[in-house]
């Protein structure tokens, strides 16, 4: 869809059938009457609200009770609870607190959490008892809007719950955008990455086919690559941003290399562990009894081998939170087929050695009686007599030089020619 096409509703196909028209001075006294009749019922409800107020007042006085005490009774909040569903009511609090603590009981004793219907059936009576203790009432309501209160502030995540917090909030700004380019035309281009050392978030893209061409083109950058970048100059500043890409893929390398390591070591339960890509399953998987799980490509290289976008998709795996590129512990019938595994691998190579052997024989034994055809003629060949045509005299006359051989001149090549020389 172009970028400059946008969406102009369903009124575009089809067009909504107009109302019959009204005159304007009836259309001008209804609408005058709807304000009239909204004016009286708003004056009435302040009118009310005024002589709650009062007799709340009222009875405070009279009978020496908390005004918040006296509107949870008669259910009516006070004007800073006006306007919000959301009340702080005695009863709300004593709800929230007394559940808490019969909850944290029955875990303390393994029994199963209570749900709301469940604790009000066995322990609403008691709300009875404590609904006219006006010190107890002013604590729970206290501990409500201080529990409130830290709710709304934001509270700094780390590890794997600021990673879900993460992967929540990207996968609805993602459908977000994905689905107001499909309404509008609208093209939005989504980069996240952590801001410091201590995050370990892996670096996450929204871009569409337009962006990404940019990036090719213009930037001459892959996404990956651009939010590697991007998250250098973030957590170390411009200096990082220096480091070639070659700089940043060798740090790659050595990262995957090592949480592999690290993986393999957690789960063969001893240090150290090394890593073989060629042999995998004779040195890696039999000996230590474990297995790679999540491997991403079709087989299993070393990193110094993978491209830019098998390490990088290596490295996400491994990265992850939690990691889906990961070594496990075999169980026993796990590990005997994977010991059945090899032995048959170990028969089809062995097999496949002796062919060649037997075939590498075969052709030692065809070299060998050529060498003796051809021995059998250079002696044929000795016996046979000889005759002075064509042969070259070797013995000098005395007295004589022997004939200089002509050779050839060749010139100089012009590379080579200098000053000094005559020519």
């Amino acid at each position: 869809m172009p970028i400059s096409h946008y969406y102009n509703g369903a009124a575009r196909q089809q067009r909504k059938q107009k109302a019959p028209k009204v005159d304007r001075q009836v259309a001008k006294a209804r609408r005058e009457l709807q304000r009239e009749r909204d004016r009286n019922f708003n004056a009435a409800i302040e009118d009310l609200l005024a002589l709650i107020d009062s007799q709340v007042a009222k009875i405070k006085e009279e009978h020496g009770r908390s005004e918040v005490l006296i509107r949870t009774a008669l259910g009516v909040g006070g004007p800073e609870f006006r306007g919000s569903s959301r009340k702080a009511t005695i009863y709300n609090a004593w709800l929230k607190a007394r559940m808490e603590e019969v909850n944290d009981e029955r875990s303390c004793k393994g029994e199963e959490k209570l749900m709301l219907g469940q604790f009000k059936k066995l322990y609403g009576a008691e709300y009875k008892e404590i609904k006219d203790d006006e010190e107890k009432c002013n604590t729970y309501l206290n501990a409500l809007e201080k529990a409130r209160e830290e709710k709304s502030t934001s509270v700094r995540k780390y590890h794997r719950a600021a990673q879900l917090d993460i992967n929540s909030a990207m996968k609805d700004m993602f459908g977000l955008a994905l689905r107001l380019e499909e309404r509008t035309g609208y093209l939005v281009s989504i980069f996240g990455h952590r801001g410091s050392v201590e995050s370990n978030a892996s670096p996450q893209a929204h871009v569409p086919q337009a962006m990404q061409d940019f990036l090719d083109t213009a930037i001459k950058k892959d996404v990956p690559g651009f939010l590697l970048h991007m998250e250098a100059w973030a957590v170390r500043g411009p200096e990082a941003v220096a480091k070639t890409s070659r700089t940043i893929y060798s740090d790659m390398r050595k990262a995957v290399v090592a949480r592999l390591r690290n993986s393999l070591e957690k789960a063969a339960g001893r240090t150290p562990v090394r890593m073989y890509y060629s042999n995998f399953l004779r040195q890696v998987v039999i000996p230590n009894g474990v297995d790679l799980v999540g491997w991403p490509l079709k087989e299993l290289i070393d990193p110094s081998r993978m491209n830019t976008y098998d390490l990088q998709s290596v490295h996400q795996g491994l990265t992850s939170s939690p990691p889906t590129i990961y070594f496990k512990k075999l169980t026993e019938s796990e590990l005997k087929e994977k010991r059945r595994l090899v032995a048959t691998l170990k028969e089809k190579g062995e097999a496949k050695s002796k062919k060649r052997d037997h075939d590498e024989d075969d052709k030692d034994d065809k070299d060998s009686s050529q060498a003796e055809s051809s021995n059998d003629g250079e002696s044929s060949d000795s016996a046979a007599p000889t005759s002075n045509r064509g042969t070259i005299n070797t013995e000098v006359v005395q007295g004589t030089k022997p004939p200089k051989s002509k050779k050839r001149r060749y010139h100089r090549s012009a590379s080579i020619i200098d000053d000094t020389d005559d020519d």
